[in-house]
């Protein structure tokens, strides 16, 4: 009876204490669904729409050149994509208040042309101390060589913001 009742008493307390990541992870889960697209049309646009403030502020110019190449490095049309999850990341609270949350939405493409690419976003879906950094960061796009999920080939568009700074 003392086991169940440790094992019932750990599990709410991990359902209480994640209960803020559940709810962040649905809404970041329906945000990645819809910047895909933006890759799946080709939308500059669109995607540069999403960057944090400061990039869009501040590096406009580069990160809209970056995202065509990465359309660019892209061979063909994308016919399938699948969601990764999140991909990691982490959550800073202070007083049970989240001050910082970011993750690392990934897709699994492949294109018209049989290549295919995996697709990262750098999210900061929470940060308190920089708010004009929240948001999209960065995006990777990672050419696959045969079963290697990393062969060296990659377009990076934007910045990854380090959280320590």
């Amino acid at each position: 009876m003392v086991k169940k009742t440790l094992i019932i008493s750990i599990l709410l307390i991990c359902v209480f204490m994640t209960s803020c990541t559940i709810e962040y992870h649905h809404d970041i889960d329906k945000k990645a669904k819809t910047w895909i697209q933006y890759f799946k049309n080709e939308d500059v646009d669109g995607l540069f729409k999403l960057f944090c403030s400061d990039i869009k502020d501040n590096y406009s110019d580069k990160t809209l050149d970056e995202i065509r190449m990465a359309f660019e490095f892209i061979d063909g049309d994308i016919v399938e994509y699948k969601y990764k999850g999140e991909g990691g990341g982490g959550q800073t609270k202070d007083h049970y208040k989240t001050i910082l949350y970011f993750c690392y939405p990934e897709y699994r493409i492949e294109t018209s042309t049989g290549k295919k690419y995996t697709i990262i976003f750098s999210y900061k879906y929470i940060w308190k101390a920089k708010p004009e950094c929240e948001g999209i960061g960065s995006i990777r796009v990672i050419n696959y060589e045969g079963d290697r999920v990393y062969s060296g080939k990659e377009v990076n568009i934007g910045i990854d913001y380090d959280i320590h700074e």
